[in-house]
């Protein structure tokens, strides 16, 4: 969450935040904030008035005591003050409450270099590697989201097959039988299919641990709301979740976010930073409000696996170790030799807990499209001071909110059906990324 103060020293910064977000029903919720920590400021002093009133009445009692004086006048006082201190203790923590709700529905502030822009269409290309195979009837609309730069891509005459038909064909994966027994976006992986998701996971999680002296951390699958509400904003994130039913328990959608949790258990010193993780578990979301999206195939569903990079570090290295996560992140699709751009996320789709956000996009021949494959973000203290992510610094040994930095390391399923768009061969095999071999059993995979 955001610092109490900037909403009392520059609210027009968060309201111009909340425009550029395309959040306007949020923009008057900030001087009503501003109203709430105002009076909850005034009801404080009052109640530290009272405390210190009732105090001095004990203190003159006892006195008068020790005189022999009547203390009928002071009991009558201190009875007087004793209910104008209840209540306004009970006002504190009323307005304690709304205070500490309401800003937590606020968003990060962006960096000032983030694109601004009304919807993920006014997200900024910056990078493309590889060469992809395009289908002549996806040329025209390929130019139009790719303008002004000199791609290099390979025209092909024939509609490349999209992954869904791949997975039947190859008999990878079964999405009828997992609508019988589980519901619509689960699946059954089959046959090399279920090595390759288990040699990905492998790959990018043996590359990130020896990349900068990872933690490795396979988290609890379920967390209490709490990690939940403090790892991100659950008025946005709840409809995703899946709830255990009659118990404070919720199925994880990354492993971000009970890494989060862990390390804000942690006694960290600066001498520490950056404390970099590496996560891996399944990942589970309800993928409430696609309605419709990518019903095709195994790339948007319900359970998926996911290997994930966090780091914790000091504010001045915040932006650094953006960088640092989101080479590695590329460095991971490099290898898997599938063609990607990197996009810088405009204001209205970066991630609202983050104050700068890249995704790397793959290539996807039977889609015609770049779809996302990684996510990264700079969260600075937004993150940490909601779940109360501290370090001691060097200089005075106090106490100082750490800024987060999260980036995907490989989300299984969609690099997988990625990697069979991209790598048919004349002969129909799929080959397989070179780098992947020492984890598999094979080296091609062949229709059936």
């Amino acid at each position: 969450m955001l610092d109490y103060d900037l909403f009392k020293k520059y609210p027009q910064k968060v309201k111009d935040m909340l425009y550029d977000r395309n959040l306007p029903d949020l923009v008057n919720k900030v001087d009503e904030l501003v109203s709430i920590d105002r009076e909850w400021r005034e009801i404080i002093i009052r109640t530290n008035e009272l405390r210190s009133e009732k105090n001095k009445i004990g203190k003159r009692i006892g006195d008068l005591k020790k005189n022999g004086d009547s203390i009928d006048e002071e009991l009558k006082n201190r009875e007087i003050i004793a209910k104008e201190l209840d209540s306004a203790e009970s006002q504190l923590k009323e307005y304690d409450a709304k205070r500490s709700s309401l800003i937590r529905i606020f968003p990060n502030l962006l960096d000032e270099s983030v694109p601004r822009g009304a919807n993920e269409e006014d997200n900024k290309p910056i990078k493309w590697v590889g060469t992809p195979r395009l289908w002549r009837g996806y040329l025209d609309s390929f130019l139009k989201k790719n303008p002004g730069f000199n791609l290099k891509y390979e025209i092909v005459e024939e509609l490349p097959k999209h992954h869904a038909d791949l997975v039947i064909d190859y008999n990878l994966a079964d999405v009828l039988i997992a609508a019988q027994t589980s519901g619509s976006r689960f699946f059954y992986e089959t046959n090399e299919l279920v090595e390759l998701d288990m040699a990905l996971s492998m790959y990018a999680f043996k590359k990130i641990r020896s990349s900068g002296d990872f933690r490795a951390i396979a988290p609890p699958y379920l967390v209490r709301r709490s990690v939940e509400d403090g790892a991100t904003d659950m008025s946005v994130f709840e409809e995703v979740l899946y709830k255990i039913e009659g118990e404070d328990l919720y199925l994880i959608p990354t492993s971000e976010h009970p890494i989060a949790a862990f390390a804000s258990q942690l006694d960290i010193n600066e001498s520490d930073l950056p404390l970099r993780f590496v996560g891996i578990s399944p990942c589970f979301r309800k993928e409430a409000g696609s309605h419709g999206k990518d019903t095709r195939g195994i790339f948007r569903v319900h359970q998926f696996n996911k290997v994930e990079e966090y780091a914790i570090t000091t504010p001045e290295k915040s932006y650094e170790e953006l960088d640092f996560l989101l080479d590695l992140s590329e460095s991971i699709i490099k290898d898997l030799e599938i063609p990607y751009r990197v996009v810088f996320l405009s204001s209205a789709d970066t991630d609202k807990k983050a104050t700068k956000q890249f995704d790397i996009e793959g290539w996807f021949p039977g889609q015609g499209k770049y779809r996302e494959l990684t996510s990264t973000g700079n969260v600075t203290d937004w993150q940490a001071r909601r779940l109360g992510i501290k370090y001691r610094d060097k200089k005075n040994h106090k106490k100082q909110y750490a800024h987060t930095v999260y980036s995907t390391g490989v989300a299984v399923q969609r690099l997988m059906t990625c990697i069979l768009e991209n790598k048919i061969c004349e002969d129909r095999s799929i080959d397989m990324p070179r780098v992947l071999w020492p984890y598999l059993s094979f080296e091609r995979i062949y229709p059936k």
